[in-house]
């Protein structure tokens, strides 16, 4: 097996699983995301909840590792995901994962938001408030 390339961090704020992506990405770093996920999703106490990713300082990944990210985010649906938003740090960003997009909102209601502020308040407006103390 190979080392873990990509950083991430998780965090429930309410109903929202906040997660940040950063560095470049390989199947390693997928996969431990998958396996925290696995265990947040235990410790939530709510049927629906929604997903802000915060990607403004991930630097991409493999088509290879993209694609296990779906396995990863079918599963999130499975497990009562239904509302995401995503933050990227540029148009390339966009652009590399405008695909991403379009399968995603297939699955969930999906927006692109600038900044997390604006995540947040599109969140809450979805019906998906983040808890004020944090």
């Amino acid at each position: 097996m190979m080392r873990q390339h990509g950083l991430f961090s998780m965090a429930w704020n309410g109903p929202i699983l906040v997660v940040r992506y950063l560095d470049t990405w390989n199947m390693e770093a997928v996969l431990a995301l998958h396996q925290a996920a696995q265990s947040a999703w235990t410790a939530r106490t709510f049927p629906q909840w929604a997903m802000l990713s915060d990607l403004s300082h991930w630097d991409g990944a493999t088509p290879e590792t993209l694609e296990r990210w779906w396995v990863f985010f079918d599963d999130c649906v499975a497990q009562g995901l239904t509302t995401v938003t995503d933050i990227f740090s540029s148009q390339f960003h966009g652009l590399l994962v405008e695909s991403v997009a379009q399968r995603a909102s297939a699955l969930v209601n999906y927006r692109r938001s600038d900044n997390r502020t604006e995540a947040f308040s599109w969140l809450a407006a979805q019906g998906f408030a983040a808890d004020a103390r944090q």
